[in-house]
């Protein structure tokens, strides 16, 4: 099954009956030291998601305006690996190319909040959070957009959530 058919089947959530609301761990981790984050103060949730919005859901389909809009929130290109993170928070973007075909967004944030207060909003911004064939997701606005929610990596005493933006192109 090609991306686009998986993409397109796991946002008719509702004839998925595998696909149920949940906060069980699933996903892969994310080891933030990879991912160029170099802030300091960790990110409140409400701000994370609302970054990862305006940036990676407000550059679709093919998030080519992603990095002037990730400059104009304050953060800045690391040359050598593409990542581009805050001076100020414990976050960082990139645009890669994949899975299969097209481009995914991905966001990576340090919290102190709990997983279960994270997944409470995003949860309130984009709608429930459903475990799917590709791990646990949401659908994004148009229906043929979907987030990817990995669960949170534990280092330093806080938790590091990465949500990836995919797309129809």
């Amino acid at each position: 099954m090609s991306l686009l058919a998986r993409i397109s089947a796991l946002v008719a959530f509702p004839v998925l009956v595998a696909c149920q609301p949940t906060t069980t761990t699933l996903g892969v981790n994310v080891d933030p030291s990879v991912d160029g984050i170099r802030g300091t103060a960790m990110l409140p949730s409400s701000q994370a998601v609302g970054f990862f919005d305006s940036v990676c859901g407000g550059s679709l389909p093919d998030f080519d305006s992603a990095q002037n809009r990730m400059a104009s929130a304050g953060y800045t290109v690391d040359a050598a690996t593409g990542t581009v993170f805050s001076a100020t928070y414990e976050s960082s973007f990139k645009v890669l190319d994949g899975p299969g075909f097209g481009r995914t967004c991905s966001f990576v944030f340090g919290s102190a909040e709990r997983p279960n207060q994270v997944n409470s909003v995003i949860e309130a911004a984009f709608g429930p959070i459903r475990v799917t064939p590709l791990g646990r997701a949401v659908g994004y606005q148009n229906g043929r957009t979907i987030i990817i929610i990995n669960e949170p990596r534990r280092a330093g005493g806080f938790n590091y959530y990465n949500l990836r933006m995919w797309s129809e192109r």
